[in-house]
Order: C-alpha cells, then structure tokens, then sequence
C-alpha cells in the first residue's frame, strides 16, 4: 500500500492511513467524515452474499442457479401448473 498516494488522494492523516492499513479485505471499510473516522464492519447473511456477490466464482454459481430455476420455471408454466 502507497501510504503517502492514499494520505494526498483521500486526505488522510497518519492515524487514517494506518487504520486503512488495518482493514481486512472484502469485510471492513473505513468510514470518514469531517469530525470521524471510524472502522466499519460488513456482515450480511447467506442469502444477502449470494444476492449481492460480485466475485468470479460466485457470479458463475449464482449464473447456474438462475438458468435452472428459468428451465424449472418453464417446465411449470408448460404443464399449466400456475
């Protein structure tokens, strides 16, 4: 990590850039105001990760799911059953 490109791009003092330089990826973000800066944590349940994942491997398994719920759903409204 750049620490002085990140303390000029985002106007960041020392104690914001080591703070960033703490987070773990994909689950904390830093959230910044004029008078806060303050650690935040994302923790969303299964069924929210599945909705809104934006990883490779998770899109390609969330692709297959929707392609076999569309073949289900066909097969459903070709036998009248709705």
């Amino acid at each position: 990590m750049d620490r002085e490109l990140y303390r000029r791009q985002f106007h960041l003092n020392d104690n914001e850039v080591e703070l960033i330089s703490t987070l773990i990826p994909k689950q904390q973000f830093l959230i910044k105001t004029p008078e806060l800066a303050k650690i935040a944590n994302l923790n969303v349940d299964p069924k929210s990760y599945w909705l809104y994942t934006t990883t490779r491997s998770t899109t390609r398994n969330v692709r297959s799911f929707r392609d076999l719920w569309f073949v289900k759903g066909l097969e459903v409204l070709a036998r009248g059953k709705l």
